[in-house]
C-alpha cells in the first residue's frame, strides 16, 4: 500500500500535512497560517512563488534532481533540458505574478501556481516515500510550497467567484502536467 497523504486547515489557523506510510511510518506537520497572511497583503502575495521557485529549483539542481528523475522515474531529463525548461517556466511565472500585482482582475492566477505547487510539493514527498530515498526538491517542496499553497488556496476560495477558482485549479493541473509530461519526454 502507497502513501497515505492529508492535507487540512484546522479551525485554529494551523495548515496541518499528515504523511502515513507503512515502510516509513507516520509524520505529522503543522504550519501556522495566520502569522504568514497577516505579515504579506494580498496585492504581493503573488511574488512568493516566483521567489519560492528559485529557492526550490536550487534545491533540485544542487541535489540532482534531473538524476534521480533517470533513475527512479526513468525521465529522459538533462540537466540542460531542467535547466531550460525551469527557467521558461520561472519568467512564465514572474510575469504571470507581476501581472497579477498590477491588474487585480488577474489574481486568480495566484490560484494556478497554488495548484502546481502543491501538487509538487506532494509530488516530491510521495517521490520519497515511495522510492525510501530524497527527491531532490523535497524539503522546499514540504516546507515552502505545500504551506504556501495550502494558505493561497484557503484565503482565495472565499475571495474570488468559484467560477474563477476552480479554472485556476485547472490551469495549474494542466501546467503541472505539461511541465512533467516535458520533463519525462526531455
Amino acid at each position: 500500500m502507497g502513501p497515505h497523504i492529508l492535507a487540512t486547515l484546522s479551525d485554529k489557523g494551523w495548515a496541518i500535512l499528515s504523511i502515513r506510510d507503512l515502510r516509513i511510518g507516520h509524520y505529522l506537520f503543522a504550519y501556522p497560517v495566520a502569522d504568514i497572511t497577516m505579515t504579506i497583503s494580498r496585492r504581493y502575495w503573488p511574488l512568493l512563488f516566483p521567489l519560492t521557485y528559485l529557492v526550490h529549483v536550487a534545491e533540485e539542481y544542487f541535489g540532482g534532481f534531473p538524476n534521480w528523475a533517470s533513475h527512479f522515474l526513468r525521465f529522459n531529463l538533462t540537466t540542460a533540458t531542467f535547466l531550460e525548461l525551469n527557467l521558461i517556466a520561472w519568467i512564465f511565472m514572474l510575469g504571470a505574478s507581476l501581472l497579477a500585482v498590477r491588474y487585480a482582475s488577474l489574481a486568480w492566477l495566484t490560484i494556478a501556481f497554488a495548484t502546481a505547487t502543491l501538487i509538487n510539493g506532494c509530488a516530491h514527498t510521495i517521490g520519497s516515500a515511495i522510492t525510501t530515498s530524497y527527491s531532490p526538491g523535497l524539503i522546499s517542496g514540504l516546507f515552502l510550497w505545500v504551506p504556501l499553497a495550502t494558505v493561497t488556496l484557503y484565503r482565495d476560495r472565499r475571495q474570488i467567484s468559484p467560477r474563477l477558482f476552480w479554472a485556476g485549479v485547472g490551469l495549474g493541473i494542466m501546467l503541472h502536467v505539461t511541465v512533467t509530461l516535458i520533463a519525462f519526454l526531455g
